[in-house]
């Protein structure tokens, strides 16, 4: 069994960005595919005031953001959108 301890006080920065999955399932899965990736990433809550997505998204680094994108695209991992911070 896998923990997942996140964090609620998440420290942002000018350049971060939060990408917003689908489904819990395709965070997950992003995380998984990032983790095997020499990108800097962290799983966090969406913000409350973005009220789509699965509650879950992958913070990011706004200069990465469209490779990151297209990484997981090519991996069949549905992103509802992004969000910069």
């Amino acid at each position: 069994m896998r923990l997942w301890r996140i964090s609620w006080e998440v420290k942002i920065r000018l350049d971060d960005a939060i990408i917003i999955f689908v489904s819990v399932h395709q965070t997950f899965r992003a995380e998984e595919e990032l983790g095997r990736t020499d990108y800097i990433f962290s799983v966090v809550p969406v913000p409350p005031y973005v009220q789509e997505g699965c509650g879950l998204g992958i913070k990011v680094r706004t200069i990465n953001i469209e490779e990151i994108k297209c990484f997981l695209i090519n991996k069949g991992i549905e992103i509802m959108k992004t969000v910069k911070l």
